[in-house]
């Protein structure tokens, strides 16, 4: 059988954002919701036996509802449906589901191999409401007649639905009593069993899913805007990561900058729960760029020294890293160097605690003080971004590039990599290699990225081999 072309993940996703924003919603909590389950079942002797792929599974279960595209707005619950003709239409949303995949993937889905995500989606789609005792729909098949994709994606299905569609209140005693009632006659037993063993940590869970979806609410209030500007080694014009940037959007002014709302927000003491909002935010951004399946570049966020003076900075990040399943190791946490040297804190034993996190470090602006000279050998720093206003006069002052030369020599003999900002001709990014300078950032090399670019750009990368496992 011949090697069948991958489902591109772009075009389903283009599919998904078509759907009514409720169905978006209740598609990305089910991906969550199986995430949970999966965990619990990967380690099971059966599952191990089956070779089942657990990442597929749960991308599998994303994308199940993806044939409510076509059934219009009139059409996509059940509840809604007053007449045998609307329940017939909202039923046919499985069969368009298939008609959808088969589509984008330019043939039969039975040329896919059985351990394909392009199987694992058909029976995710195609099963989502069948019922072990045969009573579901479209083809009443029951029992161990149903895939193990299939009985997973229809208990989350089930679950989500008895938790959040259509409920004007969240009760989760109420849901998990009902899908408990399920079990054995409509859902299969076993994964049931394995969904509510832990019922406190199930809880936790959802109350986490719910506080993500405010979250998104509170920073879209702000009018709040990620804009990655990419770090690029100027030797061979390679991305090596972004620096985000928090752009506002003001009622009077429109979009504006940091340089324009930080001094505002330092003043009225406000910066660091701003600055807490933010990166959750950027977290939520990362989660989303997870659904492009590829290896997401190491992003410098900024913190104020204020935050570094709080006793509980370390623990609000990890526990937002947790809360998205970020890794620190995908954050460059970046500082001003005016902002350290007005700080008294131990930075040596700030940064090192960092480190041991798994978070790499960043000084920007580095050249505003003398402060931190004396401590650059202890320093656990990753890179250095110096002064922005060296680009003004590097092309003018011959000293200024001797300033330039000599702290690049210095910072790369203790290690430690050199950035410049505000690079926007050739020229500039052509003296600032001849001092040695190998990162930089600024106009030179595009504009900034919107989480949408971003994704854009992941997708249209090369896709790495995906793994598999029987149905």
């Amino acid at each position: 059988m011949a090697t069948m072309k991958k489902i591109p993940r772009k075009k389903l996703n283009t599919v998904i954002k078509s759907l009514p924003a409720p169905v978006q919603e209740h598609c990305k909590r089910c991906k969550l919701l199986a995430s949970f389950l999966v965990e619990k079942l990967k380690t099971a002797d059966w599952f191990l036996e089956a070779r089942l792929n657990p990442v597929t599974i749960i991308d599998a279960v994303y994308y199940h509802d993806l044939g409510k595209s076509r059934v219009g707005k009139d059409h996509l619950y059940a509840e809604h449906c007053t007449s045998k003709e609307k329940l017939r239409r909202y039923q046919a949303h499985v069969q368009e589901g298939i008609a959808v995949v088969q589509e984008i993937a330019s043939g039969s889905l039975a040329e896919y191999g059985p351990r394909s995500f392009e199987r694992y989606l058909e029976l995710a789609i195609a099963q989502h409401h069948e019922r072990v005792d045969g009573s579901g729909f479209p083809n009443g098949l029951k029992g161990e007649e149903i895939s193990t994709v299939g009985k997973i994606t229809a208990v989350i299905d089930t679950f989500d639905h008895l938790l959040f569609v259509g409920q004007t209140e969240f009760d989760f005693d109420v849901a998990y009593e009902k899908l408990q009632a399920l079990k054995g006659t409509l859902l299969d037993a076993e994964l049931v069993d394995v969904l509510l063993s832990d019922r406190a940590a199930l809880s936790d869970y959802v109350a986490y899913i719910i506080e993500k979806e405010r979250n998104k609410r509170r920073t879209d209030a702000y009018g709040m805007r990620l804009l990655y500007y990419p770090i690029v080694n100027m030797r061979d014009n390679e991305v090596k990561g972004y620096r985000v940037e928090v752009w506002l959007n003001d009622p009077f002014y429109g979009m504006v900058g940091p340089h324009t709302y930080v001094p505002v927000a330092q003043s009225s003491g406000q910066i660091t729960r701003f600055e807490r909002i933010a990166f959750e935010k950027l977290c939520l951004e990362l989660d989303k760029l997870a659904l492009a399946e590829k290896a997401v570049p190491v992003i410098t966020f900024g913190f104020s020294g204020r935050h570094f003076a709080m006793k509980s900075f370390y623990r609000n990040v990890m526990n937002i890293l947790q809360r998205y399943e970020i890794s620190a190791r995908q954050i460059c946490i970046a500082i001003q160097d005016m902002d350290m040297s007005e700080q008294d804190i131990d930075w040596v034993a700030a940064l090192e605690q960092l480190h041991s996190e798994g978070f790499d470090f960043c000084i920007e602006e580095f050249g505003d003080s003398s402060g931190l000279l004396s401590l650059l050998d202890r320093l656990p720093v990753d890179r250095v971004c110096m002064k922005r206003e060296f680009s003004r006069r590097i092309l003018e002052n011959p000293k200024t590039y001797s300033v330039v030369a000599g702290l690049a020599k210095m910072l790369y003999n203790l290690h430690v990599d050199v950035m410049v900002a505000g690079v926007d001709s050739d020229t500039l990014e052509s003296e600032y290699m001849r001092a040695g300078v190998k990162l930089a950032r600024g106009t030179r090399y595009g504009e900034p990225l919107t989480l949408k670019d971003l994704k854009v750009m992941l997708e249209a990368a090369p896709e790495d081999d995906e793994g598999g496992g029987d149905q």
